[in-house]
């Protein structure tokens, strides 16, 4: 497939507990970038060039990332946000290599 749908859920109380916010997240943003393409993922353009990703998206909403290419190798990771667009902890940790 050339694309990627990913849904993310309200991430767990425990997860919070571990960071400083004053509102709770109620959206999010997924990122992907090429495996190997240089470091691992960061917030930054790099990791929102593909259709849907960089996105904002309603926690428990599905986004779709598009213009993947087959047999090439990807990452991806989300980061929430709450209301106002402030990004809630940090960026999730990346999933592993999907081909």
């Amino acid at each position: 497939p050339n694309s990627v749908t990913l849904t993310a859920w309200p991430p767990h109380p425990k997860a919070l507990a571990t960071v400083a916010y004053r509102k709770p997240p109620v959206q999010y943003i997924a990122y992907c970038k090429s495996y190997g393409a240089g470091v691992g993922l960061s917030i930054n353009k790099t990791a929102m060039e593909y259709p849907g990703s960089g996105v904002m998206t309603p926690i428990g909403q599905s986004v779709t990332i598009e213009g993947l290419r087959s047999n090439d190798t990807y990452i991806f990771a989300v980061a929430y946000y709450d209301e106002t667009g402030q990004l809630v902890g940090t960026l999730g940790n990346s999933t592993p290599e999907i081909i």
